[in-house]
Parts: C-alpha cells; sequence; structure tokens
C-alpha cells in the first residue's frame, strides 16, 4: 500500500481523517504506539479494523510501559 495519502490529509477519504484524529488522540494519550499506523488508519477507516487488532494495539504499548508504583504501595 502507498502510504502517501496517509501523510497527505487532502487525499484521504473522511472516514480516514476522522481515523487519523482518533489515531493521534489515542497517541498522545499513550495508548497506542506509533507502529502500525497506516494499518491502523486504513483498517478503522474503510471498517475492517477487528477487535482482535485494537487489543493487539493496546496490549503492545500496556506490555511496553514501566508498572506504576500504585500497585506495589499495598
Amino acid at each position: 500500500m502507498d502510504n502517501s495519502s496517509i501523510t497527505n490529509p487532502v487525499a484521504l477519504h473522511p472516514n480516514e481523517l476522522l481515523a487519523e484524529q482518533i489515531f493521534q488522540q489515542l497517541l498522545e494519550a499513550k495508548l497506542i504506539s506509533y507502529e502500525g499506523k497506516a494499518a491502523f488508519i486504513t483498517g478503522l477507516g474503510q471498517g475492517t479494523l477487528k477487535e482482535g487488532n485494537w487489543k493487539i494495539a493496546l496490549e503492545q504499548v500496556l506490555h511496553t510501559q514501566p508498572m506504576s508504583d500504585e500497585t506495589s504501595a499495598t
């Protein structure tokens, strides 16, 4: 797939523009990583993103973040 449409907002379909905004918000909240951005935006924009794709994307970030001190204080 050509990734030029992902970096050029003018070339994106309205659904993909919304998917890009959702991706950016998840990225800023550190709920998702930059890895797989094109596939995420395309899948979400076309309505083909499955529950398993969300789970994998979120788990990758959760497993790479250090544990917080909240759980060790008890």
